[in-house]
């Protein structure tokens, strides 16, 4: 566990610190000014407090971790805005309610047979009907499904996915921001989500401890040189759902020690284009085959 995380002991003083009515208005009340400065007296005047003292203890529980104050009074911190934001979204409190699917979602890169997706429970599946393969589980928040019509499901989850991994591969942490570091895991002494192992990177955030596995033909999709040889061979990632693209799901890789390298070489009709990383996913080399 991170030095700097957070026990799970002391769990309960921090959702203390939002667990009263009180409190739950002035970050609602700061959150409605709009990134506005409430003075203390004006702030007071909204939440409805009497009470002076009694006003000053509640702000002094939300600072300074989820309220700002300065001389002019008081802003939610960006801590702050994201546990409001969230609540408001429906991203905490929608999840049980939200049953969507099953929606046709392509083909699948196993046998070309037709897709579903089904959302539930705060997941997304994506299963084939004909072969019966389940291709992926994706976890998404409520608001990302309930934001849209079901007919671009797909290529919502599908753009979603993306968005995600690419804020892990760039090194930010999908729920807290925190650093993240990339390693494969055959370099690693963790289990493998992905069969065969050599196919899995194992994304750890340094600061909350979140970890997360992606195939590792999805990092090297971020990499400029891989777009640009699926452009070149007419593979466009606008027009395509990720699951679909067999080639970087089941890639060829080659694992090699001693310094670590491992070669994925990605084929579009007999086109390959071979890129070599090393235990950190930093890309050592590029070649065209």
């Amino acid at each position: 566990m991170p030095a700097d995380r957070v026990p799970a002991a002391d769990l309960d003083d921090l959702f203390g610190q939002v667990s009263h009515e009180v409190r739950i208005r002035i970050l609602t009340e700061l959150w409605d000014a709009d990134e506005q400065t409430l003075s203390f007296s004006t702030l007071r005047e909204r939440v409805g407090v009497r009470d002076q003292g009694n006003f000053n203890y509640h702000l002094g529980m939300l600072t300074p971790e989820l309220l700002r104050r300065d001389e002019d009074g008081y802003t939610l911190t960006h801590a702050g805005r994201q546990v409001v934001g969230a609540a408001v979204a429906g991203s905490y409190t929608d999840a049980a309610e939200l049953d969507v699917g099953p929606v046709a979602a392509g083909a699948c890169p196993s046998c070309g047979g037709r897709v579903e997706i089904v959302y539930d429970d705060g997941d997304v599946s994506m299963d084939c009907r004909d072969c019966g393969e389940l291709i992926a589980r994706l976890p998404a928040p409520p608001v990302v499904i309930a934001a849209h019509d079901a007919d671009v499901l797909p290529r919502v989850v599908s753009d979603h996915f993306q968005t995600q991994s690419a804020r892990l591969i760039h090194g930010f942490c999908k729920l807290c921001d925190g650093p993240v570091d990339a390693t494969p895991t055959v370099a690693t002494d963790r289990d493998a989500v992905t069969n065969p192992p050599e196919l899995d990177v194992t994304f750890v955030c340094r600061a909350c401890g979140d970890i997360t596995h992606l195939n590792v033909g999805v990092v090297a999709l971020h990499f400029p040189e891989l777009r640009a040889f699926l452009l070149e061979a007419g593979v466009d990632l606008r027009d395509r759902y990720l699951w679909e693209l067999d080639f970087l799901l089941d890639p060829d890789v080659c694992v090699h020690e001693d310094p670590f390298r491992a070669e994925l070489v990605v084929d579009i009709d007999g086109d390959a284009l071979a890129l070599t990383v090393d235990e950190s996913l930093a890309l050592v080399t590029c070649e065209r085959r």
